[in-house]
């Protein structure tokens, strides 16, 4: 009976877990306007309770300037010049760009150094 117990109450808490999480997504392009689409994934996130912010994600630097960026509809994109979120950041928003390089020279926060690569991304809830 204890052993019923444990498993519906391990059960009751997967549901309860699964019900307070959304899943959210970046759609990427190794390429400037959205290409080769054969090479394009839609990159799915979660973001679990009252949490507005989910996980960091690395970007290769050595790609990040040819890349297509763009966030589901609902939700924002922090992208990062350090690795594990950390340096110079800008926030973006759905659709997104279809060409990084050319949107980081231009929305890069105040005074961050325009020249400086994204190496990560953490997304959220609108």
């Amino acid at each position: 009976m204890l052993a019923w117990m444990l498993a519906a109450t391990a059960f009751a808490e997967d549901v309860l877990e699964q019900r307070d999480s959304t899943w959210i997504g970046v759609y990427t392009c190794p390429q400037p306007n959205w290409s080769p689409q054969d090479q394009c994934r839609w990159t799915q996130m979660e973001i679990t309770g009252n949490s507005q912010q989910g996980k960091c994600y690395a970007i290769d630097p050595s790609t990040s300037d040819k890349l297509s960026f763009g966030p589901d509809q609902g939700i924002w994109c922090i992208l990062f010049t350090g690795k594990e979120c950390s340096g110079d950041q800008s926030k973006i928003y759905y659709p997104g760009t279809p060409y990084l390089g050319q949107w980081r020279a231009t929305h890069m926060d105040g005074g961050a150094n325009p020249t400086s690569k994204f190496q990560s991304f953490s997304c959220g809830r609108s």
